[in-house]
């Protein structure tokens, strides 16, 4: 657990106690909408700016808030309305808070939701529901320690319902003034069935005995000074230890104000920058190292450093990045006030425990003071020229030094940039080749759609063709007089003409029914078989037949023949062979009674 802070985190969760659900304690929210919200709303109305604040403390994941947050929309009503609803909902775990944040629960809600709250303020998202977006931006959730943490301020509702009864007395006597603080006039806090405002009675007054609703009084909160403060409570409960750990305790805190007063006095300044160079803190006084220049705001040390200390603050932070030791460079040249200071500039790096993440210590560590005056002639040189000419050689060195780190630097910058390059031509090249597929696709596609529709014009034009040769067809057979069947190489009924429906027993519904399970008028015994043998050998088969009534037809079978000369069935064709002759007989009768006719009248 040490070693992994998530453990810690999960240990620490699972000590807390989460449990709620939607409108738990259905009779407080109907005192809330009965009586309670509209008090409220309606002094709210009254303001220039009306403003309902509510706060829900040990919110868990949200389903109190929540509730709080349906129960007042409702009590406003569907009409638009210019009050400005704010609840906050805190708890101590930050797990539960980011829960609540999304607002997704699941399905197990609906035994506490109603169906017509469920539609109105929730979205079913499959075996989940959400909380809709009216109620969510009303609701502000956050971490907070109600202990420890100073409470919110103006509010008009405190929701505090089985928070109380897990704390302390000496954390409940906390607790309770902090509430009374927060409100405002005519105020209500709210508490659980099991909880009390104790002994500070006189800052609360219980109008609803049986939901524990409680109305602010009209009394001056205690003083700061009066509450317990969090360090007092640790006292408090440790007030039985003996006389030689309270020693040691105070001994304790001699040791560390001793050391704070020592460090304020006498360590120089610093500060602590990350790898780029941002400072992150400030330790004691760098206004005479550190300057904030004309321009955009900016921490970056180098920026921030006074001119003549920022190649040799530089070139010592890139020498400590670059070996991870400690850097030092001694007797850096800083001009104040138009004099010029000499400084040590020593960088250290260092990192945190459990965090792989470097820091850097630039510590400025003055060192005119510590500089004996009479041997520095000798290390500098006799005479002012040689004094002056030294100063300009260790300044020439800085400057190299500086140089040289500014252009490793800026080699490693262009290493980075040519790699980002290649990465980037690389990824352009691939793009570009996406984009030559993608439009070697789109041809292929209009291609592909211009024949498909050529196609389809085609398509459409048999299909004309087809319909017009069809009512052709259709015509021409029902204007012939002479039964025909056309069956298919399955013997199966494919068209027939009216004629053929007496004489083989064709009903307009047998189309597509083999014509073996018909009982035809005619008798042909074996008429399958001589279908089957007109379709094998492509020959024309003719045989005289009578019907049922003795009437004598000559039965003609001929192969089927598609327009690509292929066999595709048979055709049967019936003709009156008693019905011919009789037309016969009687064109001779008429012919010799005509001729007779002429006879006579010569």
């Amino acid at each position: 657990m040490r070693d992994n802070k998530k453990e810690i985190q999960a240990l620490f969760d699972d000590l807390l106690i989460n449990v709620t659900r939607f409108f738990r304690d259905e009779a407080v929210f109907r005192a809330l909408k009965k009586r309670f919200l509209p008090t409220l709303l309606k002094n709210k109305r009254k303001d220039r700016q009306p403003e309902l604040r509510a706060w829900v403390p040990g919110c868990a994941s949200g389903e109190e808030v929540y509730s709080l947050a349906i129960c007042i929309l409702e009590t406003l009503g569907r009409k638009p309305s210019k009050m400005r609803i704010q609840i906050f909902g805190t708890d101590l775990s930050e797990s539960v808070i980011e829960h609540a944040r999304l607002g997704i629960y699941s399905n197990a809600i609906e035994k506490d939701v109603s169906p017509a709250r469920l539609k109105r303020f929730f979205v079913k998202r499959d075996s989940t529901y959400q909380i809709h977006r009216n109620v969510r931006d009303i609701c502000t959730f956050a971490r907070q320690n109600i202990t420890a943490d100073p409470p919110f301020s103006r509010l008009d509702l405190i929701s505090c319902r089985n928070v109380l009864i897990y704390l302390s007395p000496e954390l409940h006597k906390r607790c309770i003034p902090q509430f009374h603080y927060a409100l405002t006039a005519g105020g209500y806090l709210i508490l659980g069935p099991a909880e009390s405002v104790g002994l500070y009675d006189e800052l609360f007054k219980l109008v609803d005995k049986k939901n524990k609703i409680y109305a602010k009084a009209a009394v001056t909160t205690p003083r700061t000074a009066d509450l317990i403060p969090q360090r007092g409570l640790e006292l408090s409960h440790f007030g039985t230890r003996s006389t030689v750990g309270a020693g040691a305790h105070l001994g304790g805190d001699l040791l560390k104000v001793a050391d704070r007063i020592m460090l304020s006095a006498y360590a120089p300044a610093a500060v602590v920058i990350d790898q780029d160079m941002h400072v992150q803190q400030f330790r004691g006084r760098t206004d005479l190292f550190l300057e904030h220049t004309p321009g955009p705001a900016t921490f970056n040390l180098v920026q921030l450093a006074r001119p003549t200390l920022a190649a040799d603050l530089r070139a010592t932070i890139h020498r400590a990045i670059k070996t991870d030791k400690p850097a030092r460079k001694e007797r850096a040249k800083v001009k104040l006030s138009g004099r010029s200071n000499e400084i040590n500039i020593q960088a250290v790096p260092f990192r945190i425990p459990a965090s792989d993440k470097s820091w850097l210590l630039v510590i400025f560590d003055e060192t005119t003071k510590a500089t004996k005056p009479e041997k520095l002639p000798r290390a500098l040189g006799k005479t002012a020229t040689e004094r002056e000419v030294g100063e300009l050689r260790r300044e020439l060195a800085a400057a190299k030094e500086s140089l040289q780190a500014i252009i490793e630097e800026q080699e490693a910058t262009n290493e980075e940039l040519k790699s980002s390059n290649e990465e980037i031509e690389s990824s352009n090249e691939e793009l570009q080749s996406t984009n030559e597929e993608l439009e070697t696709a789109k041809e292929e596609l209009q291609s592909t759609n211009e024949e498909l529709t050529t196609l389809n014009e085609e398509l459409s034009n048999r299909n004309l063709e087809m319909m017009q040769l069809t009512g052709e067809l259709n015509n021409l057979l029902a204007s012939i007089q002479m039964p025909i069947v056309m069956v298919d190489n399955a013997l199966t009924v494919r068209r027939a003409t009216p004629a053929a429906r007496t004489a083989f027993n064709i009903l307009p519904t047998d189309i597509g029914r083999p014509l073996t399970e018909l009982r035809p008028n005619i008798d042909v015994p074996d008429l399958e078989n001589v279908l089957r043998e007109v379709i094998e050998t492509l020959g024309t088969r003719e045989r005289k037949v009578t019907d049922q009534t003795g009437r004598k037809y000559s039965l003609r079978v001929r192969p089927y023949r598609t327009t690509d000369n292929k066999i595709d069935g048979a055709v049967l064709t019936l003709i009156d062979i008693d019905g011919d002759s009789d037309r016969g007989s009687s064109k001779k009768r008429k012919r010799g009674a005509r001729e007779k006719q002429e006879v006579t009248t010569e």
